[in-house]
């Protein structure tokens, strides 16, 4: 079975319990699937494929919640992290000097709030 393009429009359109489709590119039909995770959280997760593919998915995280398993996102970039990854590409794009000769005097420089480097999450 086909399923149709779907017109594009603001919003989702409930399927099931759990289950979500909207327009993707092109008009194309997307699935997401919503559900709490072990901390409580409302989640969704993008499910590619069809109709099927959102129910497997949805019972694979049912499942593994019953199983006592922790269904939980991994956690995101830290600010370190993403800083890090900055000053390097930024210090290789601009000279051909060793990347230690560039570095800022202490990594307190990433985090003039008070906030400890590497303990803030970026989105």
């Amino acid at each position: 079975m086909q399923s149709e393009p779907i017109e594009p429009r603001a919003g989702r359109e409930r399927v099931e319990q759990g289950i979500y489709r909207r327009a993707g590119a092109g008009g194309k039909p997307r699935y997401e699937i919503a559900f709490r995770d072990s901390d409580g959280r409302q989640r969704r997760q993008v499910v590619e494929g069809g109709i099927k593919a959102a129910r497997a998915a949805l019972a694979d995280v049912k499942a593994k919640m019953g199983k006592g398993q922790r269904v939980a996102p991994s956690p995101g970039l830290t600010f370190a992290e993403a800083a890090e990854r900055w000053r390097t590409s930024q210090v290789q794009a601009l000279r051909r000097r060793p990347v230690p000769a560039m570095r800022p005097p202490s990594e307190s420089t990433y985090c003039r709030v008070g906030v400890a480097a590497g303990s803030t999450r970026s989105t």
